[in-house]
C-alpha cells in the first residue's frame, strides 16, 4: 500500500471531481462565489443564478474525507405568449446540497472516490417536504499514470446524479493529460477542456460540459398553455454547452475566472406530478455569462510554479 500524500492527493481529487460539475453540488474549491447569466435571447428565456459554498477535506487514517455546503439561487424567466403562469412561484428556485466525498489510496497509483450527497431544490413555495429532495453518488475508479509536470490521469465510473435536467444514473470516464508546460486537455463525459497555460497563474481553456436543473414545486401551479389550464409540478432546465474560459490567480489562493458559453442545445420544461411534459421549450442559440472568484489553498500548496493541472 503506498503511503499516502495529503496535498497530492487532494490535487488530483480536485481534478476530477470539479470535472463531474453535474449542477453546483459537485463543486470541490475550498470556496467559491459565482454569478452567471443569459439575457433575454433567440427563444425569450432570461436566466440567472448565483452559486456559493465550499468544502473541508480532513484525513481520515490512510484516505482523506471531504464535507462539501453549497447553495445557489436561480431565476428563470419565459416570455412566451402561450404560457401564463405565477411568476413569483415558479421563476425563483433555490438549491441546497450537502455532500461527503472519501478519497482512500490503493496499490499501483490506483484511488478509490466514493461521494454520497442529498441536495434540497425548489420554490420553496411551502415548508420543506421529501418531494424537495433529491440523493446523488459517484464511485470512481482513478490511475495516476505520469508524475511531476506531465501529469496523465484516467478515471472512470459512475453515479445518480441531476444530469442534463433530470435525476439519472450515468456513465463516466475521464482522461486528464498535462501534454506540455503550456497545454493540457480533458477528454470525457460529462465534460471536456482543452488549456493553454500562458503562465503558472493565467490560463485559458476551450470547454465542453452539459448543465441542468432539476426542481421540485412545493406547491403545484396552474399553468395556462394555449388556452388549457396544466398543474405543474416539476420544473426542469438544461443545457449542452459549449465555451471559452478565462482564469488568473489574484494574491497567494484566490482565482478570477470569467467565461462565456453559447448553447448549442437546451430545453425548458414544466412537468405533472408523473413527469409528463406540459409545456416545453426549446432554450438552444443562447448565450450565457459567468464570472465568479474561487478559493484553493491546496491547489496552489501542491502546484508551486507549475502550471495548473486540475479542472475546474
Amino acid at each position: 500500500m503506498q503511503k499516502l500524500n495529503l496535498k497530492k492527493l487532494l490535487s488530483i481529487t480536485i481534478l476530477i471531481i470539479s470535472s463531474i460539475q453535474l449542477s453546483a453540488q459537485m463543486n470541490e474549491d475550498l470556496g467559491f462565489l459565482t454569478f452567471s447569466f443569459s439575457p433575454l435571447g433567440i427563444d425569450n428565456i432570461e436566466y440567472r443564478s448565483t452559486d456559493m459554498g465550499g468544502s473541508i477535506p480532513m484525513r481520515i487514517q490512510k484516505g482523506v474525507l471531504i464535507n462539501s455546503l453549497n447553495y445557489s439561487f436561480t431565476n428563470i424567466k419565459v416570455d412566451d405568449p402561450n404560457l401564463e403562469y405565477s411568476a413569483s412561484e415558479l421563476e425563483n428556485i433555490h438549491s441546497l446540497s450537502y455532500a461527503l466525498s472519501y478519497i482512500h489510496p490503493l496499490e499501483n497509483n490506483w484511488k478509490l472516490l466514493g461521494r454520497g450527497g442529498v441536495m434540497a431544490v425548489s420554490n420553496f413555495s411551502t415548508a420543506l417536504t421529501a418531494d424537495d429532495l433529491f440523493l446523488n453518488g459517484t464511485l470512481l475508479l482513478i490511475k495516476r499514470l505520469q508524475k511531476a509536470e506531465k501529469l496523465s490521469v484516467l478515471s472512470f465510473g459512475g453515479g445518480y446524479a441531476t444530469l442534463a435536467g433530470k435525476p439519472m444514473f450515468f456513465p463516466y470516464i475521464n482522461y486528464f493529460k498535462q501534454s506540455s508546460r503550456h497545454w493540457s486537455y480533458s477528454l470525457g463525459f460529462p465534460q471536456a477542456f482543452l488549456r493553454y497555460h500562458f503562465s503558472p497563474h493565467t490560463r485559458l481553456s476551450l470547454n465542453a460540459s452539459i448543465n441542468g436543473l432539476y426542481a421540485n414545486l412545493s406547491k403545484p401551479i396552474v399553468v395556462d398553455v394555449v388556452g388549457l389550464n396544466e398543474t405543474a409540478k416539476k420544473l426542469s432546465f438544461r443545457t449542452g454547452l459549449l465555451g471559452i474560459e478565462y482564469q488568473n490567480q489574484l494574491g497567494k489562493y484566490w482565482n478570477l475566472f470569467l467565461k462565456a458559453e453559447y448553447a448549442f442545445w437546451g430545453d425548458y420544461i414544466l412537468e405533472d406530478n408523473f413527469e409528463n411534459d406540459i409545456f416545453k421549450q426549446d432554450v438552444s442559440k443562447g448565450l450565457y455569462f459567468t464570472t465568479g472568484i474561487k478559493l484553493n489553498v491546496l491547489r496552489n500548496k501542491t502546484r508551486g510554479a507549475k502550471p495548473r493541472t486540475e479542472s475546474n
